[in-house]
């Protein structure tokens, strides 16, 4: 369960102080609140695997909606976040020698790019970016504790159609789609060079 309290008074939120949240979706690890439209949003990460991003929005103490963002199979539990311009950034679980970083575009709550990070043992726990948005820098578990680096990521374009996983502004499009941004489809067999194929 999330409790809403007020940071100044401690008080309960007048909205509804508890939201239960699905047992199978792991612990609240981290989160942060967006209070830059008409009511809050709130942004809940979870220590499940695959890492799981919770989006909640109360509109009135009878009105809450959840959604559900669950992260690619190696990505593990949400361990840090940091949002600038419209983007979240996560850092995430440790995984035999690497950690991951997911980036995620809070408008359409969906996984636009993300990064391997080579030779980080510890979870990543703590995030942060420079003024400028051009780098997060993220802080292990790692010990000694290390500090990673990481420019902010290039978006790829039309955010792949969602046909694809965008990996460091470039489209890695599914099976029958092509293109820079995964926007067309591929006909079987390339119409066994017999024809000319029409967008699928």
């Amino acid at each position: 369960s999330i409790y809403l309290y007020n940071a100044t008074t401690l008080e309960p939120l007048p909205v509804t102080s508890r939201i239960a949240i699905a047992g199978n979706l792991g612990n609240v690890t981290t989160g942060f609140v967006d209070n830059s439209g008409e009511t809050p949003i709130f942004y809940i990460g979870t220590s499940g695997s695959p890492g799981v991003l919770i989006k909640i929005s109360v509109q009135n103490p009878e009105t809450v909606t959840q959604q559900v963002l669950t992260l690619g199979p190696s990505q593990n539990k949400v361990t840090s976040i940091v949002e600038k311009n419209g983007y979240a950034y996560l850092g995430l679980g440790s995984e035999g020698g690497s950690c991951n970083i997911a980036k995620i575009d809070l408008g359409s709550f969906s996984r636009v790019d993300s990064l391997d990070v080579k030779n980080c043992n510890g979870d990543l726990t703590s995030a942060s970016m420079d003024a400028d948005g051009n780098f997060v820098y993220f802080g292990s578990s790692d010990s000694p504790a290390q500090v990673y680096r990481v420019r902010a990521f290039v978006s790829c374009p039309n955010s792949c159609s969602g046909h694809g996983v965008c990996s460091r502004g470039a489209c890695s499009c599914e099976e029958g789609w092509v293109g820079e941004s995964c926007d067309t489809m591929t006909c079987p067999n390339d119409c066994s060079q017999e024809g000319t194929c029409n967008n699928g």
